[in-house]
Order: C-alpha cells, then sequence, then structure tokens
C-alpha cells in the first residue's frame, strides 16, 4: 500500500465530531456551583469544558469573562485554577479523571475573593 493510501485509510478510521476513547469525569465549579464534566482521554482541559457548553472560566480584572482565545498557549486567555493552581493555562493541561477546575476571578481568586486551598497555593 503506498503512503498516501495508508494516510487515508488510517484517516478514515476517525469520526469527526465523536469523541473516542477511555471517557472519564472532571469536576468544574463556576460561580453558580459543581458540576461533572465528560472529558477523553488526551483531551485538554479547554476542550472538555468547551464540548460541554462552557464557554467562559475565568472573570478578567475588567469583569469580563474569559474562555479559550488561542487554543496554543499564547494569550493566557483560557487560565483557571486547575487542581489549586491558579493561573493554569486550560488549553496546555490534559484533562485526567478526578481533575479539579475551577472558575477564576482576576490574578487567581475565588469567586467569594479567597484565595485557593485557602491561601496555601
Amino acid at each position: 500500500m503506498d503512503r498516501a493510501a495508508s494516510s487515508a485509510s488510517a484517516t478514515s478510521s476517525r469520526r469527526p465530531g465523536v469523541r473516542e476513547g477511555e471517557g472519564f469525569t472532571i469536576l468544574f465549579e463556576d460561580r453558580f456551583g459543581t458540576r461533572p464534566i465528560p472529558a477523553w482521554a488526551g483531551e485538554s482541559v479547554a476542550a472538555a469544558l468547551l464540548a460541554a457548553g462552557e464557554r467562559a472560566w475565568r472573570t478578567a480584572e475588567d469583569g469580563s469573562q474569559r474562555g479559550l482565545f488561542c487554543g496554543i498557549g499564547v494569550c493566557w486567555e483560557c487560565r483557571c485554577i486547575i487542581d489549586g493552581r491558579p493561573n493554569s493555562r486550560a488549553c496546555q493541561t490534559e484533562a485526567r479523571p478526578g481533575l479539579s477546575v475551577r472558575w477564576q476571578v482576576g490574578q487567581g481568586l475565588l469567586p467569594d475573593g479567597s484565595l485557593p486551598d485557602g491561601g496555601a497555593s
């Protein structure tokens, strides 16, 4: 089989728009509560949040809501609190089972104005 045919058969087995492989749940806590978000192996936190309909997961310093912008880790608009670490880039963090993602306000506060993990971070 030539290279072009091999490539075509490999890509044709993938179904566009269908998440395949091992599925699991991450927890997303926004200003209104915590909810489970389905994710798949190899997917970024940003991809899982977008697929679940979440378009914003941070409040910027000016009060506007922010989420994914560039998707490659350059702009930092997708930062949120991941496993207690503020300013984590959702587009650069691979989703894994049990991961905790929290809404971030400004430079790394929780929506109630407190520091994540009681200020331990």
